[in-house]
């Protein structure tokens, strides 16, 4: 039986392996200013992943900075790695081509999503050294497959095709891109040459002898996990789990080799020296770390509110009317968990923005993630009144996505009667107790007054998020060839509807954009969340935020939010009465709500409270 034996061959092997130290450093580097946007990089690569998106208990940014937080760790201990095989004083060809197959894997892992912000020419100067590492690094790596752990190729006939696959690999990364379907080929050739190599290690290991044989056992175990690695992705399972498994297998390869060479395959090493200062190290990192977490939570835990008073206090029944935006879908999330609020009924609207499909899908399966009872769902119609208007199209596809987040209905159903007919019929069977709150257009409560008149006076109370009294409107859209100025989208896209129900005569709570433009979504806000959002509906609300933080840079507010919550507890709004009109006569001022000695008698909020309004919001979120 043959052994394996150290054959650093001096020489040409060697001194072409000289120039891996500057690439060593070339990556380190590299890696290091790449390092700040490693969690933004995987970000951007996980947060429209579907299998990412229906994850309901854990939110999308501890996925990320979990996936991120990996990165960095295999980020350094490629690097380190590298640097500890280069210093060996012989770093003959099988220690160099080791230290240079974790070039890539460091380079590549600190990812360069976000040098493409950075002044020229740097955004070019990072994308050929990511193609050139990249290329020589999976080369080395496949070089190391075939040459570990004495240099040479065993059997030496397998020397031949072998560098053919190298030479093929070192050119197809390059090239790939630029070459249509190449990728197929590239990735056949990998798999070749990767079977080719497990066979040659397996052929070394069974002519080896038994010392070497464990010396050789690590590195061997670390191959004969790939498989496994496959089944997993072939198999459904998670991606997410899928990409922690390839981590942990490359975390697995430069340990692997250490302890190959501790163990004397290339003479001594300082194993022990060297896991004595990474164990301090490391001990140095957690404490750091440690500290810092604790500084985080001290400036970010919530705000005190009592909802224990909350809970006590006697459940309000309500029906829920709206359209499922995003602030309608808030809203919903925060009346199912606070803890006086009797929900009876939903009604969707169809006219502004959700169909009703997408609508009464998101209620069923936010009923679903707050783990709610049995409540009834119905869609009205999905035309409005003659004037009406819906929402532009992308606004509506988002609505009816969920903005990107996906909910299980689990076993629930929408109830079959029309959505006027819900709302009638919950109403009669509990006179002057329902209040109405209205997220959406006001279509359906338009079409339960004019099939029943007396419906009115049987509501307790309609809070309605609609309309502008002194602030501007937000419907003006040059893109969509609206010039009003003046108009609210609710009011807007139904304002005949508007209308019939503020002329009802119910007695009516009016939330306008005077007090909801008080109330914008902000970072400060989302970062609060972040560290608060301990329930389902907080862990969803997050994750919405999360995929679309755009929201966060100007533009959206939390109008129905407020609505709702105001419907609760009117001391988060400024509340003043007002006698009002909508003006539904088609024009540059259509939906525009206007002060009128004839209008209807509402009670209207001029303002909010920000603060009080945000810290209930969160104590409400997180209600168990």
């Amino acid at each position: 039986m043959s052994t394996i034996t150290n054959s650093d061959g001096g020489s040409s092997h060697h001194r072409l392996m000289q120039f891996v130290p500057w690439l060593w450093l070339v990556a380190a580097a590299t890696a290091l200013a790449l390092a700040p946007g490693v969690f933004a990089d995987t970000q951007d690569g996980w947060q429209f992943n579907e299998a990412a998106r229906a994850l309901e208990d854990v939110s999308y940014e501890t996925l990320t900075a979990a996936i991120a937080g990996a990165r960095l760790a295999l980020t350094g201990l490629m690097l380190v790695t590298a640097a500890l095989l280069l210093t060996r004083r012989a770093a003959g060809a099988p220690l160099a081509a080791l230290a240079l197959a974790t070039l890539p894997f460091a380079f590549n892992l600190a990812g360069t999503g976000t040098a493409t912000n950075w002044p020229q020419p740097w955004p070019v100067v990072l994308n050929a050294a990511a193609v050139i590492l990249g290329a020589l690094g999976i080369t080395a790596l496949f070089l190391l497959l075939f040459l570990f752990p004495n240099g040479r190729f065993y059997p030496a006939w397998l020397g031949a095709p072998a560098l053919v696959g190298l030479a093929l690999v070192l050119g197809g990364v390059v090239f790939i891109r630029f070459v249509e379907n190449a990728w197929l080929v590239f990735v056949l050739i990998l798999l070749a040459l990767l079977l080719l190599g497990m066979v040659e290690q397996l052929l070394r290991y069974r002519a080896a002898g038994p010392p070497e044989r464990r010396q050789m056992v690590a590195f061997l175990a670390v191959l004969l996990a790939l498989p496994i690695y496959a089944a997993a992705g072939a198999f459904g399972v998670s991606p997410a789990l899928t990409l922690m498994l390839s981590y942990a297998l490359l975390a697995l390869l430069p340990a692997a080799l250490l302890i190959g060479v501790s163990r004397g395959l290339w003479g001594g090493f300082p194993a022990q020296r060297i896991a004595r200062r990474f164990a301090g190290a490391l001990v140095g990192l957690v404490l750091v770390a440690a500290l810092a977490a604790a500084a985080w939570w001290a400036g970010n835990r919530p705000q005190a509110v009592d909802t224990a008073a909350l809970a006590a206090a006697e459940p309000l029944a309500v029906v829920l009317d709206a359209d499922m935006a995003m602030d309608d879908v808030s809203a919903l999330l925060y009346l199912l968990q606070h803890p006086a609020v009797d929900l009876r009924a939903i009604t969707v609207n169809g006219v502004a923005f959700a169909h009703c499909d997408g609508g009464v899908r998101a209620a069923l399966g936010l009923l679903e993630v707050a783990r709610a009872p049995e409540v009834p769902v119905a869609c009205g119609r999905e035309e409005a009144y003659p004037g009406g208007r819906p929402a532009p199209d992308a606004w509506r596809k988002s609505a009816d996505a969920l903005y990107g987040a996906q909910v299980s209905t689990g076993e629930r159903a929408a109830d079959l009667r029309p959505a006027a007919d819900l709302l009638a019929d919950t109403v009669a069977a509990a006179p002057g107790d329902i209040v109405v709150i209205a997220l959406g257009p006001l279509t359906n409560l338009a079409e339960a007054f004019q099939a029943d008149p007396t419906l009115a006076g049987q509501i307790k109370q309609i809070v309605i998020m609609g309309g502008a009294v002194d602030a501007p409107g937000n419907v003006a859209d040059e893109n969509e060839g609206i010039s009003n100025q003046y108009a609210e989208w609710n009011f807007f896209a139904d304002p005949v509807a508007a209308d019939i129900v503020l002329a009802s005569g119910a007695p009516i709570v009016l939330v306008p954009l005077d007090a909801t433009n008080e109330v914008p979504f902000t970072r400060s806000f989302y970062q609060r969340l972040q560290g608060t959002h301990r329930t389902r509906p907080a862990v969803f609300i997050y994750n919405v935020m999360y995929l679309n933080q755009w929201w966060l840079d100007g533009g959206m507010y939390w109008w129905d939010t407020l609505a709702a919550a105001a419907a609760l507890d009117e001391s988060l709004v400024t509340l003043r009465e007002e006698r009002v009109d909508v003006v539904t006569a088609e024009g540059t001022e259509t939906a525009r709500l206007i002060r009128a000695a004839d209008g209807a008698p509402v009670r209207v909020a001029m303002a909010a409270n920000r603060a009080r309004f945000e810290a209930l919001f969160l104590a409400v979120l997180n209600h168990e």
